[in-house]
């Protein structure tokens, strides 16, 4: 078994890195673990525990739905957290709605329920995660961090594939690696 998601590759900007860097130092003494820039991603489907068959299932799928889906922008939008008002959890970039992500989205669900995953009961809410908070922290400290430089984060991203990444939790946190993955066409840049 392995842990498995379907998601998108995000890359940031160097004025981005720059905003979030002064993010962190503002909130460097708060107990937050700081998700590595170059792994950012939207999660479109998180599987689970997936057989090598059922994987390769879902790399078939995404081979045949998404080649002659066209690449796509999207714009990141602001930050936030998930979590009880007084007690953030996670701390997101947002995205403005966008149709293109959402089909995507949809045809996936839509294979992995079929599959036997189970669709998550709050629906889909793209976000791309940043970091984690551990522990107590200074919530209205965080809260005024991400409103104050939320405005500043605005970037539009290049959308030009579609990955089953692979998700192996460690003690630094997660690492992800590219099980298998689509292009799509008319590709961007």
């Amino acid at each position: 078994m392995m842990r498995t998601f379907v998601g998108v590759k995000i890359l940031l900007g160097t004025k981005m890195h720059s905003v979030l860097d002064e993010v962190r130092q503002e909130l460097r003494y708060e107990k937050i673990k700081w998700v590595d820039l170059s792994t950012l991603h939207v999660t479109l489907f998180f599987l689970g525990d997936t057989t090598e068959p059922v994987a390769k299932v879902v790399c078939k799928f995404i081979s045949d739905s998404f080649s002659q889906t066209n690449a796509f922008s999207l714009l990141i939008s602001g930050l936030g957290a998930f979590g009880e008002r007084g007690n953030p959890r996670v701390i997101w970039i947002g995205l403005e709605p966008n149709k293109h992500l959402n089909d995507i989205q949809h045809r996936v669900e839509q294979l992995a329920v079929a599959l036997g995953f189970q669709p998550d009961a709050r629906g889909f809410n793209p976000h791309i995660t940043i970091a984690r908070v551990k522990g107590k922290s200074n919530a209205s400290l965080v809260y005024r961090v991400l409103s104050e430089y939320g405005p500043q984060i605005q970037q539009q991203v290049h959308i030009d594939e579609v990955i089953l990444y692979k998700s192996e939790l460690t003690p630094i946190g997660a690492m992800y690696t590219k099980y298998c993955s689509q292009n799509l066409a008319n590709r961007i840049g």
